[in-house]
């Protein structure tokens, strides 16, 4: 099977719950599915998960070429982030990241927009996996992680 969101799960609705530094945050309203081929699984995001969608830094045209293009990938991508963890399986950073590779061309992103955005995922990202795992209790263990 091809990797796609799954409906009737495909659609997103969130509520705005507050403001963070460099963006709001969002609370899913209703279950979010994505099934991913790289890794074989469905990944099930819950109601009321928070979320910030995908972050962009705010540079000057940073934002205005990348911002707000993918938040269904970005849900995905911050749950993966968080859980560390897909139908009890451990994965790495970098297999999140491929999902969210996965789920922004399944959510009709350009290639050359949904792989630079990727670019700055797997540049960047890294602070953000290694916070996740030390606010659930355990440092990062896997190869890709500094």
């Amino acid at each position: 099977m091809r990797s796609r969101f799954l409906p009737p799960y495909d659609t997103l609705h969130v509520s705005l719950i507050g403001e963070q530094k460099g963006g709001s945050l969002w609370r899913l309203e209703r279950v979010l599915i994505f099934y991913s081929e790289s890794l074989d699984a469905e990944i099930r995001v819950p109601m009321g998960f928070i979320t910030d969608f995908s972050s962009v830094p705010r540079l000057p045209f940073m934002y205005w070429w990348f911002g707000n293009r993918a938040s269904r990938p970005g849900v995905i991508h911050d749950w993966l982030y968080e859980k560390a963890k897909v139908q009890g399986r451990p994965i790495t950073r970098s297999q999140a990241d491929e999902v969210w590779r996965e789920a922004c061309d399944a959510d009709g992103q350009d290639y050359l927009s949904s792989r630079s955005m990727w670019a700055g995922i797997r540049a960047g990202g890294w602070w953000a996996w290694r916070d996740h795992r030390k606010r659930n209790g355990y440092e990062p263990r896997f190869p890709d992680t500094p």
